[in-house]
């Protein structure tokens, strides 16, 4: 997992180590840019916390970009 999310970091142009809590805040920066329209970025947080927005769904959204 952690080399996905190493390639999902590099493709966002993050240059952090590869943790779920950088991706996390990679994600949730895009989110706040409007990247992703339709999800609101306390949404997301929360989605995150669920477990409804999985890591594995985090890296796979940012690889799409």
């Amino acid at each position: 997992m952690k080399q996905k999310i190493q390639r999902a970091l590099s493709k966002a142009g993050y240059d952090r180590e590869p943790t779920e809590q950088n991706l996390t805040s990679c994600f949730l920066d895009y989110v706040d840019a409007g990247v992703w329209g339709n999800l609101q970025y306390d949404e997301a947080q929360e989605d995150i916390q669920d477990g409804e927005i999985t890591v594995q769904d985090m890296c796979r959204a940012i690889m799409k970009l």
